[in-house]
């Protein structure tokens, strides 16, 4: 009767779901010289938590943070300025189209509309790509089922064999 408490118990510590008292009793049974023969790996684990119980670590830690941040802050300054100044100086200044002559004003409608033709074509052919993918895919899905349709086949012919 007490062997089958016992083997409920460590049933219930192995899922996380014992109280303190009911470890405590399961420490006292395996504290005993005689356990039972299968539940021997126990007695070897309680009595390592009885034994570490009351360990502490003697040993002083010390802890040193000796990063300088300090230099790191100013490269990021450093680095965040240089940007700042580049993108200031150098950015092209944009015309507008107001400020064009009329043949400069010709030839970037001209360059706008064929610009806008390429778009179109290439939504056009993007088009298609992705009409071949969904068949490619399909055909993919396909060929999946088939692999289905003879294990099915194969399982069927085993069953009406017999």
């Amino acid at each position: 009767m007490v062997l089958d408490n016992i083997e409920k118990l460590v049933n219930k510590y192995e899922n996380g779901e014992t109280s303190l008292s009911e470890e405590q009793e399961l420490r006292l049974y395996f504290s005993q010289k005689k356990t039972a023969p299968h539940l021997k790996s126990y007695k070897t684990l309680f009595n390592y938590y009885q034994a570490n119980q009351n360990e502490d670590c003697t040993k002083k830690i010390t802890l040193t943070t000796k990063k300088n941040y300090k230099w790191l802050a100013i490269a990021a300054i450093f680095i965040l300025s240089l940007g700042i100044y580049f993108k200031s100086n150098f950015t092209p200044k944009i015309n507008t189209v107001a400020k064009l002559t009329d043949k400069e004003r010709a030839t970037f409608y001209e360059a706008k509309h064929v610009l806008s033709l390429i778009g179109t074509n290439l939504d056009k052919g993007l088009m298609h790509f992705k009409t071949a993918q969904l068949t490619s895919t399909n055909f993919t899905k396909g060929a999946k089922n088939i692999v289905y349709a003879k294990k099915f086949t194969q399982t069927t012919n085993k069953l009406l064999k017999q």
